[in-house]
């Protein structure tokens, strides 16, 4: 698995630490602007019937379990961010 740090920074750089978080936040937000965008088909699809009810349910319950990895996301990125500050704490870099 490649490292999602850039080959010429120090697992414990703070600064790339953030910009994991950050990236981790854009995936974030990605994420649920495909669920946004699976929820508004789902529901203003003009097909009918059994079969375009069983769709427009799926659809639903993918877009739910999208926004749940947003979250999912959003928490790692958080993480990230608190690990970044423990470290400079650590490094005697926080004033």
């Amino acid at each position: 698995m490649p490292s999602a740090l850039p080959s010429d920074t120090h697992p414990a750089d703070p600064v790339a630490l953030r910009q994991i978080a950050t990236r981790i936040g854009q995936q974030a937000e990605a994420v649920r602007r495909s669920a946004a965008r699976l929820r508004l088909v789902a529901v203003t699809t003009p097909w009918r019937g059994a079969a375009a009810t069983a769709f427009v349910n799926h659809a639903c319950v993918l877009a739910a379990r999208f926004e749940r990895a947003a979250a999912l996301l959003d928490d790692a990125a958080t993480a990230m961010r608190w690990h970044a500050g423990a470290v400079e704490q650590l490094m005697g870099i926080a004033g």
